[in-house]
């Protein structure tokens, strides 16, 4: 799909892991791409290594968080922070950049910020997102009770909305979602090629199937 871009970053370990108030760290996930229009983007928490130390008696709980990004033609300058104890020892990050002329896409964010302890979340996007043909989604950052279960945070998608979930409780989560809508051939039956906005079951004569459309190679 042209005018859009993913990729991560691995963020250098012991970055964050000083035991100190208000610990920030600032990586720059660089564009490859040209985008066509203004340039957007959508950030990822996509794994990580932490620990939290009992100060007082009492756990510390687990937190990370992009606070900040800003976005242009050379790429994302993002934040990572964690305010509290927390030690993060290894962090990678993703993300999808985009054009704004990209078309056939639905982009959004989920905040839950009342600190109102819960294990469950559900969240209901608008709009209707079930006919879709691809989907990204995943964390940006969140803080979690440690009560001295094991670490667990995870998301699922049944094709309406998302359900979160943790052995602990949550106190904060944000959570990003990149579906893109009528660009594939999910619904095309017996035709699995996607070419030039059609569904098609085979290549045009010249040109080959490369697991996802049809090339054409040029003579050497």
């Amino acid at each position: 799909m042209d005018n859009i871009e993913a990729g991560f970053y691995q963020v250098d370990t012991g970055s964050l892991s000083g035991c100190v108030s208000g610990k920030d760290i600032h990586v720059l996930l660089p564009f490859r791409s040209n985008f066509k229009g203004s340039i957007n983007a959508l950030t990822f928490i996509q794994g990580f290594e932490i620990s939290s130390a009992k100060i007082l008696g009492s756990n510390s709980p687990f937190e990370v968080q992009i606070i900040n990004k800003e976005i242009n033609e050379t790429g994302i300058a993002v934040t990572i922070s964690t305010t509290t104890i927390t030690q993060v020892h290894a962090i990678l990050v993703s993300y999808i950049g985009y054009g704004s002329e990209l078309q056939n896409v639905i982009v959004g964010t989920y905040i839950f910020d009342t600190y109102i302890p819960s294990a469950t979340l559900v969240y209901n996007p608008t709009p209707d997102l079930s006919d879709n043909a691809d989907d990204f989604y995943g964390f940006n950052g969140f803080i979690l009770n440690n009560d001295g279960s094991d670490f667990q945070i995870s998301t699922a998608w049944n094709g309406n909305n998302f359900r979160f979930t943790t052995l602990s409780n949550f106190r904060y989560l944000s959570f990003n979602f990149f579906f893109t809508m009528g660009t594939g051939c999910p619904s095309c039956k017996n035709y699995p090629i996607y070419l030039d906005g059609n569904c098609i079951s085979y290549c045009p004569a010249g040109s080959n199937y490369n697991g996802k459309t049809c090339i054409t190679c040029l003579a050497s």
